[in-house]
């Protein structure tokens, strides 16, 4: 299924994007609800690069993803990034 959740903070990337791009986002389900989870896939790397530039940029932005489904502690099972809201 797909939903929609918070970015809330980055996380950084490894390999090629060490230093200049960022691995994935936490998030959560409400805008001030507990970080419950991380993406890191469905990111291309320009966007990748823009949220290392400028985070506070994307910070509290909403993510449309699309998951496996949801666990019990509120994380998403293999979340992905679809795209982000316009804001």
């Amino acid at each position: 299924p797909e939903q929609d959740v918070y970015i809330r903070k980055f996380f950084e990337g490894d390999g090629k994007y060490k230093g200049k791009g960022v691995g994935g986002f936490e998030y959560s389900h409400t805008p001030d609800g507990p970080v419950v989870g991380k993406v890191g896939t469905g990111l291309n790397d320009k966007l990748r690069e823009l949220m290392h530039k400028d985070p506070k940029g994307f910070i509290n932005r909403i993510a449309r993803v699309h998951s496996q489904g949801q666990l019990p502690s509120g994380a998403l099972r293999a979340p992905a990034l679809i795209n982000l809201h316009e804001g």
